[in-house]
């Protein structure tokens, strides 16, 4: 039996090894000396490095079972395969002694694999092959479109010369997350229980935290064997549209968060009835876990959005729906130790980010009574976004006096101001009408995320020019002041995405549109697609005064 126990030196070289720029080349051309193409080397490399960087330092023995045992959950026929390409990689870096010393792997592999097994292919194999065609990775490639379907978790994009409002999107960590050790493990406790298949929704109101605490938790998960993150609108509906995601399955645990779920229905109930069909599939014993975390700010389970999911399908798959279902997790205000210390924690967290981001010292924090944390829980309900809003315009201002003077409506005001303030500067310096501009800003939060090159967008910027008195605009001088203030920062993907948090992006719409003349006929030529998806909020626009309009929007998040 092999001794695979590396010592400091060798895991020094092996990380070096995994880091280098090569390494994917070097598996790449084993498996390409073996017969299979591209698609597959791909699936298979992205399945052995992580393993091999993940449980190297945990005994190599141990690995190569690890290995073993889950891909023949999905393919009874890759037995010999991982076991010889496993032993082959961990042999010869045990024994390296130097970084280059590691490039032999490419050149002695076929001493130990003989490539003339792969001219003679048993039937099993040659289905084991077709299925890495199909593609039961999530994260890798579909079929031969190679259209790519991944999850994401976003990372932290922080720019002192933005407005503040955005550095509290969640994907930001502008503060950690706090108070959430309950609801962190109640997650733990539903993917770890034994179902295969499990789908539940997280609810709560604006600013509560649920895309904090989800984003969080699927980081937990990427330190375990579990694959996790965030599924897109987009990527939703390119993985349920695909011609082959009938045959779509998964390799290993997964993790998916898909946010603002209502809005993503018709590619929701799909995916659903897949995930239920294909951990049902008792040829594929014992399969991969499967969690699906929703996020909503309702859900009722006799009507609406989630009625719709809970009886999509027939027969028996209804019936597996419904069983698959956990009941909702609904998220209230954090706790750490008591509401009053939770809440100065928070305070604290944002004044402390706000220095170190600004490079100048931040307010003090006053020392509260009981009285001002009750008066401050009226103005904020308690609520993570409101609290971190309160110290940021503290921060602006200069002076921690007035953390108790200013309410939810008003923070979330200034914070609109804030936006209109950064807009303002980027169209005076590309030529662009601030009214065209900050209408079309208002109506993406009813898109939701949308390319910059939809067949759609254009043609309403025209309308909105003439509807705003500025005609002879041109459409792409607006896309590009557009694709400037709205572009994920993260993701050089073409994308527009509305103003986060979302419930800045909501007063945003609601002041803008309610401004001026020509609502009506700027309803008219917007997509009735994204009214559809907002109707809460375009009732809120709608309403006779704009008072009325912020008493609806706060009712409905």
């Amino acid at each position: 039996m092999l001794d695979l126990t590396l010592s400091e030196e060798q895991q020094e070289i092996l990380a070096k090894f995994l880091d280098d720029k090569d390494r994917d080349a070097i598996i790449h051309q084993w498996l390409k000396e073996w017969g299979l193409g591209p698609l597959q080397t791909r699936v298979i490399t992205r399945i052995l490095l992580p393993i091999l960087v993940k449980y190297l330092g945990q005994g190599g023995l141990e690995v190569l079972q690890w290995l073993d045992d889950k891909l023949k959950q999905r393919f009874s026929a890759y037995h010999a395969l991982s076991e010889k390409l496993a032993q082959v990689v961990l042999f010869k870096i045990t024994r390296a002694k130097t970084l280059e010393s590691l490039i032999v792997l490419r050149n002695t592999v076929s001493q130990h694999v003989d490539p003339e097994q792969w001219k003679v292919l048993d039937q099993q194999t040659k289905l084991w092959i077709q299925q890495f065609n199909r593609l039961d990775l999530i994260s890798c490639s579909l079929g031969e479109l190679k259209a790519p379907i991944r999850l994401q978790i976003d990372q932290p994009k922080l720019d002192s010369c933005q407005p503040s409002s955005r550095w509290l999107r969640a994907y930001n960590d502008f503060v950690p997350l706090l108070g959430r050790a309950h609801e962190l493990q109640q997650l733990q406790f539903w993917c770890n229980f034994d179902a295969k298949f499990s789908w539940q929704v997280m609810i709560g109101e604006g600013g509560i935290g649920k895309t904090h605490l989800a984003r969080e938790f699927a980081k937990v998960c990427r330190d375990t064997p579990w694959d996790s993150g965030f599924l897109d609108h987009a990527a939703l509906d390119q993985l349920v549209q695909h011609d082959q995601f009938a045959n779509w399955a998964l390799m290993v645990d997964t993790l998916i968060i898909i946010d603002y779920a209502a809005t993503k229905l018709e590619s929701l109930k799909k995916l659903i009835q897949q995930c239920v069909r294909i951990t049902r599939d008792e040829t594929i014993q014992p399969a991969a876990k499967l969690r699906i975390l929703l996020l909503e700010r309702h859900a009722e389970r006799e009507q609406g959005w989630m009625k719709e999911i809970l009886t999509t399908g027939e027969g028996a798959l209804t019936d597996d729906i419904q069983d698959a279902w956990q009941p909702a997790m609904k998220l209230l205000p954090p706790q750490h130790h008591d509401t009053e210390q939770t809440m100065q924690e928070i305070l604290q967290a944002t004044l402390t980010s706000w220095e170190k981001l600004q490079k100048k010292s931040a307010p003090q924090l006053p020392h509260f009574s009981t009285a001002d944390y009750q008066q401050l829980w009226r103005n904020t309900s308690g609520r993570p976004l409101y609290l971190q809003m309160a110290a940021l315009h503290n921060c602006e201002i200069g002076s921690a006096n007035q953390f108790l003077t200013w309410r939810s409506a008003m923070l979330l005001q200034q914070a609109v101001e804030r936006e209109r303030g950064y807009l303002r500067k980027l169209c005076k310096a590309a030529g662009v009408p601030m009214t065209l501009l900050e209408r079309m800003v208002a109506l993406l939060v009813f898109s939701g995320k949308i390319s910059l090159q939809h067949p759609y967008l254009f043609n309403i910027i025209r309308q909105e020019a003439e509807n705003c008195g500025y005609p002879q605009t041109e459409p792409a001088k607006t896309g590009n002041v557009l694709d400037q203030f709205l572009a994920d920062t993260n993701r050089a993907d073409g994308m527009l995405n509305p103003i986060q948090p979302d419930l800045i992006g909501s007063v945003f719409a609601v002041t803008i549109l309610r401004q001026g003349a020509g609502l009506q006929k700027t309803l008219q030529h917007v997509p009735s697609c994204w009214v559809a998806k907002r109707p809460g909020l375009i009732y809120c626009v709608l309403r006779k005064t704009y008072t009325q309009s912020m008493i609806w929007l706060w009712r409905i998040g």
